[in-house]
This record gives structure tokens, C-alpha cells and sequence, in this order.
């Protein structure tokens, strides 16, 4: 398959960015926390509670004694809307049947509700003026945010790594399918020399039929490679969000040495998934406190201003919530000493892979090239009769193989140093 146009990783990468559906994605997640924080000012402002209480009253008597059911079913409605503690309750109490037995009469009366209190006011729980309701979601709200920010970085990132991963396998591939190439272009020059040499009884049917079939082994693992690179670039682009018929992958480009980092992003998260649940156990511990309500109202039916505090308390609290908040907060500290330990591991992973790429870049460079010569030292040598062919071959292929290793060592070094980039090294971009 042709393409009509370059791609080199650096553009891969901001195409992932800016395109992939992944990354929108959590562009979205990113931003209903946002929706969230700004809706917190409108449950600040304003709330409506509506209580409904029924009750059903049975009560005996009668002038007459004749044990007349005086029956009531009775019920009430509260309705209260609120703004930053000032507030507007109504309550009406109504019943929707009544008899009464007068002169051992039955009367019924028809259904009425009668407003018992229509209040204006402001309340406000005493702890909360230490730690409020809204203290807590707006704090929990702003360490969500950064959670959130962390952890969708650390994706990003953990996606990067993965294309730079697949882009590297794919650039291996096709250095072996390129080189697999050439060395079936020798073949096919060997191959010929064989033929017109069998013709002429200056060689074996056992030496030419060894090169037909190194040959199509040769090519099948060729054609092989070649369909397999398309099924992994059609993978990689879909993840990338760039359209397979236009693009080809270019060679990594020389990437200077950078600081070998690891990013902190995944630790920044778990410390902050720590200071919220600290955040909840500080709530919790202040609404365990002081459960007294304030309130100053002017009562509108009976005219009156009232001031009071309404207090509850829970006899047998055992503090559940509080507990278990305080085995959480343990439970994340350990998990931050393990990604510090794991954060370590990488990072001297990194720089062990690093310091080895290079040297080995060296040696494989250096082994590329004896093999080079020996093959065309040993070329020389089968041509002219002095070597045979199994012994030409192997050289053959160990030269290849010598040129795949070495470049394999150039990709990954590359590679290598393009997540140290990512992963915020001293050169980032």
C-alpha cells in the first residue's frame, strides 16, 4: 500500500492530543467536574424541602353513648425554601374526614385545612460555622478537580508510551522487511549464478534446490511482515485518530540524551485522593459536634418574632462514618508508599535501559559492520568456488540479522528517550 504523505512521531503525538476520541474523552470527564464546582454555587443559594406527615385518629364517645366512631384522618404539609440560611415555611395541617354524634345524630363535615404557620427566618447549625456543608463540597470539589487533572494526564501519558511502543514495533518490522528485501535480491542473484552453473555442471541440484527454498522462506517471512505492519498501523492510527490512506511512518529522529524522569502525576493523585478523605473526616468530626440549630423567625399568622434552638442528639452514635474514614485514610497511605516504591522502580528501570541502549548501540554498530565485511569477504569466496553454499548462507544471514539488531537498538534507544520526554525529562518540548 502507497501513502501519500509523511508522519513522524512528534506529529503522531499531537494529532493523538488534539484528535483521538481518547483524549476527548477525558476532556469530557475533566469537564463535568468543572460542571459540578460551578454548580455548587446555586446549591448554596437555594434548597426546598417538603415534608408530608399523615396520621390516622380514632377516637369513642357520644352523648348517647352509643359508641359513635369521632373518626379523624389527619395529616400535614411543611414546604420550605432556603437562601444561604434565610428561609420562607409554611405549614398547613388539613383532614379529609370527620363525624361527630350530636343528639344520636351523625354529621359529617367536609374536607378543610387550615395554615398553621407561615414563617420568614434564618437558621443556622452552629458547627457550621466552623466547617459547613458547603466548606466541605467546595474544598472536596477543588481537590476532586486536581484529582481528576492528575489522573487524566497520567492517562494521556500511559497512552503515549503505548503509541511510542507500537510505532517502534511497527518501524522495527518494516526495517526487517526492508532488509529481508535486500537479502532476497542477493538470493535472487545467487539463485541465477546457481542456475546457469547447474546448466553447465559446475554445481549440485541439492545446492540449487537449498537456494529456491531459502528463498521462499525468505519471501513468505517478508510478505508476512509486510501484511502484519498494515494490521498494526491500521491499530495504531485508530487509536491516534489519523487516516490510514494518508500517512506513512517515518524513521525516529535523533533525540539528544535527556534526564531520565518519571512522572509523579499517578503519586500527586493519591496524595490528593488522601487530603479528601481527610477532608471528609473533618466534616464528619464537625457534625458530630454541637448538633444545635439557631433560628430567629417572624411567625406571620400569630404576628410574633421567635428566636429558639432546636438541639438533637443521638444517644447510641457509634461513629461508623468516622472509622472507617480514619481506616481509609491508612489504607491510602499505604498505597502512596507503594507508588513511591513503584515510581522508584521505574525510574531506575529507565535509567539502567538508557545507559545499556547506548553501549549496546555501540557494540551492535560495531558487529554490523565486521558482519558486513565478513559476508562480502565470504561472497567472494563462494563465487569463486572456495566456500560452500550452506556455509555463504549462514554468513548471509548473519550479516542480516547483525543490520536488524543494531537498528532495532537505534529504534528503541529513541523510543526510550521519547517517554523520558513525555514523562516531563529536561528537554520536554
Amino acid at each position: 500500500m502507497l501513502y501519500a504523505a509523511n508522519v513522524d512521531l512528534d506529529y503522531m503525538l499531537k494529532t493523538f492530543e488534539s484528535e483521538s476520541n481518547f483524549v476527548k474523552k477525558i476532556e469530557n470527564e475533566k469537564q463535568k467536574i468543572v460542571i459540578e464546582k460551578d454548580g455548587l454555587k446555586n446549591d448554596k443559594w437555594k434548597s426546598i424541602d417538603l415534608k408530608f406527615n399523615t396520621a390516622y385518629d380514632i377516637t369513642y364517645g357520644g352523648a348517647d353513648s352509643l359508641k359513635i366512631a369521632d373518626t379523624i384522618d389527619k395529616g400535614n404539609l411543611t414546604a420550605e425554601l432556603g437562601y444561604r440560611g434565610f428561609y420562607i415555611k409554611s405549614h398547613y395541617s388539613y383532614t379529609t374526614k370527620r363525624y361527630e354524634v350530636i343528639e344520636n345524630r351523625v354529621y359529617q363535615y367536609p374536607y378543610y385545612y387550615i395554615l398553621d404557620e407561615f414563617a420568614l427566618g434564618y437558621k443556622k447549625v452552629l458547627n457550621d460555622f466552623l466547617y459547613s456543608e458547603d466548606d466541605y463540597k467546595e474544598n472536596s470539589n477543588q481537590i476532586k478537580e486536581k484529582i481528576t487533572g492528575y489522573k487524566s494526564r497520567a492517562q494521556i501519558i500511559e497512552k503515549e508510551e503505548g503509541i511510542i511502543d507500537k510505532y517502534v514495533e511497527i518501524k522495527n518490522d518494516e526495517l526487517e522487511a526492508l532488509l529481508k528485501k535486500a537479502q532476497l535480491e542477493e538470493m535472487e542473484e545467487t539463485f541465477n549464478i546457481l542456475k546457469t552453473k547447474l546448466e553447465i555442471n559446475e554445481s549440485t541440484q541439492i545446492d540449487f534446490n537449498i537456494m529456491r527454498l531459502e528463498m521462499n522462506k525468505t519471501k513468505e517471512e517478508m510478505e508476512y511482515l509486510l501484511k502484519n505492519i498494515q494490521v498494526k498501523k491500521k491499530s495504531l492510527f485508530d487509536v491516534v485518530g489519523i487516516k490510514e490512506d494518508i500517512t506513512e511512518l517515518d524513521e525516529l529522529s535523533n533525540i539528544e540524551n535527556n534526564e531520565v524522569t518519571v512522572t509523579d502525576l499517578s503519586l500527586k493523585a493519591l496524595e490528593e485522593e488522601l487530603n479528601l478523605e481527610k477532608e471528609g473526616l473533618k466534616y464528619i468530626k464537625r457534625q458530630n459536634q454541637w448538633p444545635i440549630e439557631a433560628f430567629a423567625q417572624y411567625e406571620t399568622v400569630e404576628e410574633k418574632y421567635q428566636v429558639g434552638l432546636n438541639f438533637n442528639l443521638d444517644l447510641f452514635k457509634y461513629h461508623i462514618e468516622e472509622k472507617q474514614k480514619k481506616q481509609d485514610i491508612s489504607t491510602k497511605v499505604i498505597d502512596i508508599e507503594d507508588e513511591k516504591i513503584n515510581r522508584e522502580n521505574i525510574l531506575q528501570e529507565r535509567s539502567a535501559k538508557l545507559l545499556y541502549f547506548k553501549e549496546n548501540l555501540k557494540t551492535c554498530e560495531e558487529l554490523s559492520n565486521v558482519y558486513y565485511e565478513k559476508h562480502q569477504y565470504t561472497k567472494e569466496l563462494y563465487l569463486q568456488g572456495d566456500m560452500g553454499l550452506l556455509d555463504y548462507l549462514k554468513n548471509q544471514t548473519e550479516a542480516y540479522k547483525a543490520k536488524v539488531d543494531y537498528l532495532k537498538v537505534k529504534n528503541n534507544y529513541y523510543a526510550l528517550q521519547y517517554k523520558i520526554l513525555i514523562n516531563g525529562g529536561n528537554n520536554k518540548k
